[in-house]
């Protein structure tokens, strides 16, 4: 009787396919197994829809769909598309703040008869000084 019970396959680890030698204890090539609690069995039918992926790679698609980073009906052009636009849009932002004029008022040379005042205007590489001085 033991070794009877130990002929019959377990999937502890899993098993992306249990292959085509079934016993036919049902008429249809099916066999006896072990299952362990909580483990999760896929119908051919829907196992030949996920094709050659491997259970790691299944999970991981799982876990990425429900925590929002897969999107139903994704596609990897329509995610190009959409990686392309970000890119084209961080240049744009980069472009901008790089020719973004950075205005600095100091205070310049204080005597008992006048003050003097600095502005300077820093636009991309080019620095324009402006002085005023104001009398007392």
């Amino acid at each position: 009787m033991l070794q009877f019970i130990n002929s019959i396959p377990a999937f502890f680890d899993g098993t992306e396919d249990t292959g085509s030698n079934g016993q036919g204890v049902d008429g249809r090539g099916g066999f006896h197994a072990v299952l362990h609690p909580n483990e999760r069995v896929v119908p051919k039918s829907l196992n030949q829809q996920i094709g050659d992926l491997t259970n790691e790679e299944l999970t991981k698609i799982a876990v990425d769909y429900k925590n929002g980073r897969v999107v139903e009906g994704a596609t990897q052009m329509s995610s190009s598309m959409d990686l392309a636009i970000l890119v084209n849009e961080l240049i744009d932002i980069k472009r901008t703040i790089e020719n973004k004029p950075e205005t600095n008022i100091e205070l310049g040379e204080i005597t008992q008869s006048m003050m003097e005042v600095v502005k300077s205007t820093k636009k991309g590489n080019t620095i324009v000084y402006n002085r005023y001085k104001i009398k007392k």
